[in-house]
């Protein structure tokens, strides 16, 4: 046996000694103990072995639906199973005989399908003026004068247009931009964004910036049939074709639109064909000449908003629209991969969530995704090893997840909360690790994390600082307490079903969504801290040392 192996065997065993004449010496509780047996299961060597190969350009990029993910998905499944964690997906579908008649097991996967949608070969628009003098139409040009979004099914629609401004509605910021509209069966002609957003330091884009995640959603509500947002300069700026090399970014430059650009869409299918506003973006142009007789321009109307003041909206006449959007479609299989450690609490559940899926593969380069979120997967899978070596049944079951569709749209962690057989079940809290192992520029010392949660979480930052000195893990956490938490990652979806929750970010790097986000620039000492620390923190939910469900 080579001598380095030997001495580290030898200090291995060292260490083990050492822990339990602690233990013996100071009396520690079983807990303690079994707390101090799961800290120890969370390693350097441990977090490498499985992000070198969750990371590496045999999974592909993990881009969902592909064959990289699916792979992937493979490799956390059989991680699950070595650590003794009981797999909380399906069954395996009977295709034969042969099947039927064989002991069927729980499988880790929760596989579903994913509605992909391009746009399809006819894009046309036509605005309409009618007054006393008869009808004037004006054909728009695609790219020039509008261009569509991704339609989930082909449609021809025609409707009257009425102006919203922003289309913003929040009665506890007491603005209502809706009132007195009537959208029902109308085309909505709207401003991106939110007020004050072209205008630095405006109080209007601090008041208002967390409604932009409600606007479609009133709109639709009111019965609307499709919206017009007005571009940003942008926006026009993409539809040029005029530059040589005009798709460009640190790793790529070339004459061809990058795959990643390329406009397409993936959703969960639902029952019925519209899942959501059939929209298109006009120019500024096409918006003033629709406003024009109204006495509201869309420069003076963002200004105005900027300053806080919201001009008077009343239905505008005899102005229709009419949207002819073609798709192409094509169903994608995904799938989600799900553990569990049972507790004595069966039907209450903690869920320690992350995405698994990245960018795939485009124009030929593998974008392996190791912070975003090679990181926060390996996170999870590690907290589950952590868990398990611990010894200890938890008070709450706990579920270990691992999300599809992330950079899609949320759309794993959408499913699961509803559509999947957990739906109507009790879930208390959630966690979730996103991008875990890198910092911001600004973040000198490499130390910082950024962990948001709701607010009403009360004992959380008193918790975490007391296991940050306990411990002697040194990270310098940044919280954010928000009343209900949204934002870009799977945590919304949870907050969504108004579950407690915190969210964890080590910082966003210059390599995000890029070909270099690799394994060689991961920051493990920061990685292994966050991890440890996640341990605790959900050491402390799980067990009963912070109130949560029932025994709040």
């Amino acid at each position: 046996m080579p001598p380095q192996i030997m001495k580290k065997l030898i200090l291995n065993s060292l260490l083990i000694l050492a822990f339990f004449n602690v233990q013996s010496q100071t009396n520690i509780s079983d807990k303690e103990a079994s707390k101090l047996r799961g800290l120890a299961a969370i390693t350097e060597d441990a977090v490498r072995g499985q992000l070198e190969f969750l990371a590496s350009p045999w999974t592909e990029g993990r881009e969902t639906g592909s064959r990289g993910s699916f792979m992937a998905a493979d490799y956390i499944a059989s991680l699950l199973k070595v650590y003794g964690i009981t797999p909380l997906g399906q069954y395996p579908r009977l295709e034969n005989l042969q099947s039927l008649l064989s002991s069927q097991k729980q499988t880790y996967f929760q596989d579903f399908s994913l509605l992909e949608s391009s746009p399809g070969d006819v894009q046309k628009m036509s605005v309409s003026f009618t007054d006393g003098s008869g009808i004037r139409k004006v054909d728009l040009n695609y790219h020039t004068d509008f261009s569509c979004g991704n339609p989930e099914i082909s449609y021809d629609l025609t409707g009257p247009v009425v102006f919203v401004g922003y289309g913003i509605k929040d009665e506890s910021k007491q603005i209502n931009e809706l009132k007195g509209l009537d959208l029902k069966g109308k085309i909505v002609l709207r401003l991106k964004g939110v007020p004050g957003m072209n205008y630095p330091n405006s109080a209007a884009m601090n008041k208002f910036g967390a409604t932009l995640y409600t606007k479609d959603e009133y709109i639709l509500k009111a019965g609307a049939l499709a919206v017009m947002d007005v571009a940003t300069d942008d926006d026009i700026q993409g539809w040029a074709d005029n530059y040589p090399y005009h798709f460009k970014t640190p790793v790529y430059e070339g004459n061809t639109l990058p795959d990643y650009l390329k406009p397409k869409r993936m959703r969960i299918p639902i029952d019925t064909l519209s899942t959501g506003l059939k929209g298109v973006t006009i120019t500024k142009r096409v918006a003033n000449e629709i406003l024009r007789g109204s006495g509201i321009t869309i420069d003076g109307y963002a200004k105005n908003a900027a300053d806080l003041k919201f001009l008077s909206l009343k239905n505008l006449t005899g102005i229709s629209a009419n949207m002819v959007m073609t798709a192409k479609n094509r169903i994608v299989k995904a799938r989600n991969i799900l553990g569990m450690i049972e507790g004595e609490i069966k039907d209450e559940y903690v869920v320690v969530g992350g995405h698994y899926d990245h960018l795939g593969i485009q124009n030929g380069f593998i974008y392996n995704g190791a912070d975003d979120n090679g990181s926060g997967s390996v996170g999870i899978l590690t907290l589950a090893k952590a868990f398990m070596a611990s010894g200890i049944k938890p008070k709450y079951s706990i579920i270990f997840a691992f999300w599809t569709g992330e950079e899609k749209g949320l759309l794993g962690s959408n499913y699961f909360v509803n559509n999947s057989d957990f739906k109507d079940k009790k879930i208390v809290f959630y966690l979730n690790y996103d991008m875990i192992s890198r910092s911001s520029p600004e973040d000198t010392l490499q130390k910082a994390v950024r962990i948001i949660y709701t607010k009403a979480f009360s004992q959380f930052e008193e918790k975490t600082n007391r296991n940050l000195k306990e411990y002697g893990i040194d990270l310098r956490p940044n919280f954010v307490p928000m009343e209900q938490p949204r934002g870009g990652s799977d945590f919304t979806a949870f907050s969504l079903k108004n579950v407690p929750l915190m969210t964890w970010n080590a910082g966003h790097s210059l390599d995000y969504h890029q070909l270099s986000d690799e394994v060689s620039k991961v920051n493990w000492s920061k990685m292994v801290n966050i991890i440890k620390l996640g341990f605790l923190d959900v050491w402390d939910i799980v067990n009963g040392d912070i109130l949560i469900g029932k025994n709040k």
